[in-house]
């Protein structure tokens, strides 16, 4: 519950500086952030045990600081939703185009309990554009804000597909630089 505490606290803070005055956007290595915030992540978790593999090849993208809290949202949420005694993550980065614009897709999957495809879209939803009584707090809706700052683009498929219930694979384009 701390620990939850501390994140909502962290999401927060992050959302209302998106709407007031975001860091510019410059070059960010994508396995430098993920990296370092993997690292920070076991640390906040060290009494599970947990398997995270990252990308080795380097990418650069437009984005900024808070891209670290977007992946720390996906990491927390990944391991918060697993009832696994091996939380299992994937992560993996390549090159992606939509109509001759260059992005850098990030693929999170996880061996988690999966988001039903009824809950895939209002998942993402903020409280205020919220109709449905169900909540999973600041964390994706904040991620999603994150990364269409970016002009980027995230969604959520089964890591299985068609078997929600084996995990989730979020997947994030960010414009690569």
């Amino acid at each position: 519950q701390v620990i939850r505490g501390e994140n909502l606290v962290s999401n927060v803070t992050k959302l209302s500086e998106i709407r007031s005055s975001p860091s510019p956007i410059q070059s960010v290595d994508i396995k430098n952030v993920v990296s370092k915030t993997v690292e920070k992540i076991k640390n906040l978790f060290e009494h599970r045990k947990i398997i995270v593999q990252i990308p080795s090849q380097k990418f650069l993208v437009k984005a900024n600081d808070l891209l670290q809290n977007a992946i720390e949202n996906i990491l927390f949420n990944a391991i918060m939703h697993n009832k696994n005694e091996t939380i299992e993550i994937s992560i993996q980065a390549l090159r992606y185009k939509i109509n001759q614009t260059p992005y850098i897709k990030i693929e999170f999957s996880d061996n988690g309990v999966g988001i039903p495809d009824t809950r895939k879209q209002e998942i993402f939803i903020t409280r205020e554009e919220e109709e449905s009584k169900f909540r999973t707090g600041l964390g994706l809706s904040l991620i999603k804000k994150i990364i269409e700052y970016y002009e980027g683009k995230i969604w959520v498929e089964d890591r299985i597909k068609g078997d929600h219930s084996k995990g989730s694979n979020f997947i994030i384009l960010i414009p690569e630089a």
